[in-house]
């Protein structure tokens, strides 16, 4: 097992923090000619931290010398430095002139009053090794007020971390005047908002069911959040390893009702799985499971009322079936994934309406003995096994209910561009849906919509 050691030093301006030093020590061996370590210098649209002082590298006492190629693998452009001579062990060192945070997706890093926060992804490395590597991760907070904090995905201050050659890319980082609300292995961080507290308690709360009823192995999971500027139509964020990093604006309501949704959602991407290499070939199941246990989960717990799950689920209608991109197909929605916004939200619908039906089908086949839950909790057993799988193991699982051929149809439907019509066994009497006229988005045409009406009582 390879040894990494990761030393952050922000530096502070009197508000915020400007500049970052970054100093990584590691046993992992260098070979002349051979790639040791890379960068992403374009994320999507995220280039790497503008550099305030040059990457050097150091083995032995001696300066090694570096040199970079660029490489594509969209939607990645990556640097890949390559060592000029060998060394057992060796120093990386570089500095980083931070800009204001930036708009979703969260791969940025950046300042905003009161200190900074951002992912890995444009300005942390990853190796070229496939082994284990033991992980330390520090903070040199010398130069910030007293009451100042390091926060890395995995947990607070000096952290210890068994990981792959990613994780240190694949995760969040934050640092300065950090307000948290900390319970168990979960944390939510934030600089100076009150209205933020009672979100990160309600939130605290939604963890700790979600992981219960997901079997959760008691990993850290951390949430972090960011004010923006931006333009962001809608309130949103960015899902890494066992992280979230969510973004607001001043002129914009902290709805606390819509960030449970929002929150139920992003965390049950630590337990529900299939491949979706490449994109859009399981983003309906990905996404779909996240939305469907989002609604259902806090209606479970009690913490959303059945008026307040009808509003949100006709918000989730609007957004599929008045989509003028809703009959695109699975992979054409991969394809415009982040680049079109209205491909991006289509798999959201789709999967999330398709599982409505497919728990209603599962429950009527068995008597209302079986559901929804058990073909995932099966899933996500064998994902564990295998995370190679992908809508094979769907048809399996589902056709156990309502035959493979059967289940095969249905996905060959909605995968092609049909529409997904909506059930609403699962909601445990709450709500009732029925049909009715809709305005496509865009075009004005008229369309069919599902809308969703409390049942009181």
């Amino acid at each position: 097992m390879y040894q990494v050691s990761v030393c952050l030093a922000p530096d502070w301006d009197g508000e915020k923090i400007r500049e970052l030093s970054v100093e990584l020590r590691a046993d992992i061996p260098a070979r002349k000619g051979e790639p040791l370590f890379f960068v992403n210098l374009v994320t999507i649209f995220k280039p790497f931290t503008e550099l305030a002082e040059p990457v050097s590298l150091e083995g032995d006492g001696e300066r090694i010398p570096l040199s970079m190629r660029e490489e594509e693998k969209p939607p990645v452009k990556m640097g890949v430095y390559v060592p000029e001579t060998d060394s057992g062990g060796w120093t990386l060192c570089y500095r980083l002139k931070l800009a204001p945070g930036g708009r979703n997706p969260v791969f940025d890093l950046g300042y905003e009053r009161g200190g900074m926060n951002g992912a890995g992804m444009t300005f942390m490395p990853a190796f070229y090794t496939e082994d284990t590597i033991a992980y330390t991760l520090s903070w040199d907070l010398s130069a910030l007020p007293g009451e100042a904090i390091g926060v890395w995905s995995y947990g607070q201050g000096t952290v210890r971390r068994e990981g792959d050659d990613g994780t240190l890319m694949e995760t969040f980082y934050a640092a300065g005047l950090l307000d948290c609300v900390r319970l168990g292995n979960f944390g939510y961080y934030w600089f100076a908002n009150d209205r933020i507290l009672e979100n990160a308690v309600a939130t605290a709360r939604i963890f700790g069911y979600e992981s219960r009823f997901f079997g959760d192995g008691g990993e850290p999971y951390t949430i972090f959040v960011r004010h923006t500027d931006g333009d962001e139509i809608r309130a949103g964020g960015t899902a890494l390893t066992r992280s979230y990093m969510y973004l607001y604006r001043d002129n914009e309501q902290l709805d606390p009702v819509w960030l449970k949704f929002l929150f139920a959602h992003e965390m049950v991407h630590n337990w529900v799985h299939l491949k979706d290499d490449p994109f859009g070939t399981c983003t309906w199941y990905v996404e779909g499971m996240a939305e469907y246990y989002s609604a259902v989960l806090p209606l479970r717990m009690g913490i959303v009322t059945g008026e307040e799950l009808a509003d949100q689920l006709n918000k989730r209608a609007a957004d599929y079936y008045e989509n003028p991109k809703r009959h695109a197909a699975n992979a054409e929605c991969g394809a415009g994934l982040m680049a079109d916004k209205e491909l991006t939200r289509v798999p959201y619908g789709r999967g999330f309406f398709y599982l409505t039906h497919a728990d209603s089908r599962i429950r009527q086949a068995t008597g209302g003995e079986r559901c929804l839950d058990d073909v995932m909790l099966a899933l996500k057993e064998r994902f564990r096994e295998d995370n190679s799988l992908q809508n094979e193991a769907w048809f399996e699982e589902y056709g156990r209910y309502v035959g493979r051929d059967e289940a095969l149809a249905e996905y060959e439907s909605f995968r092609d561009g049909g529409l997904v019509v909506p059930a609403v066994d699962c909601f445990e009497g709450a709500v009732t849906v029925r049909k009715e006229r809709g305005t496509v988005r865009e075009t004005g045409e008229a369309c069919d919509i599902w809308k969703f009406y409390h049942l009181c009582g």
